[in-house]
């Protein structure tokens, strides 16, 4: 999901060139990638199984019982009250012992208080329901 319909339409065409796609072990670029000249072609039997949706992650409802949320470099950029509404967000849309990866640069302070369990560098398992509401302030609790 993105709020930006410019960046979804991208992302739907799945055509990257080199430096978008620098970081990935060569065998899963020469495995889910098809090369024609500079571009990059993402697989087009996996590409249709990924669903592109517009979504504001403080405003729209989230989707129930998801095994996995990727949501790496947005979260530096709310405030601590919006975090603690995304983590907690999180925190519903996920089945008991699913996963959320956040950014390197990312990490949640008090994961356990959001129903966390930090399992890796900003990865993060749902062991159960959070400890706070959007009200509460997480250092509150400690």
């Amino acid at each position: 999901t993105d709020i930006d319909q410019v960046v979804l339409d991208k992302a739907r065409l799945g055509v990257y060139l080199r430096n978008e796609v620098k970081s990935l072990p060569p065998q899963l670029l020469a495995k889910y990638f098809r090369q024609e000249g500079e571009a990059f072609h993402f697989c087009d039997d996996l590409k249709k199984r990924v669903e592109f949706k517009n979504h504001n992650l403080l405003r729209d409802p989230y989707p129930e019982e998801m095994d996995l949320i990727i949501c790496r470099n947005v979260v530096i950029y709310f405030t601590e009250e919006a975090k603690n509404q995304l983590y907690l967000g999180f925190n519903r849309s996920l089945r008991d012992g699913g996963y959320f990866l956040a950014g390197g640069t990312e990490p949640i302070l008090y994961y356990r208080q959001f129903g966390f369990e930090n399992v890796g560098l900003s990865f993060y398992q749902k062991i159960g329901p959070p400890q706070l509401d959007a009200n509460d302030s997480p250092r509150s609790l400690l």
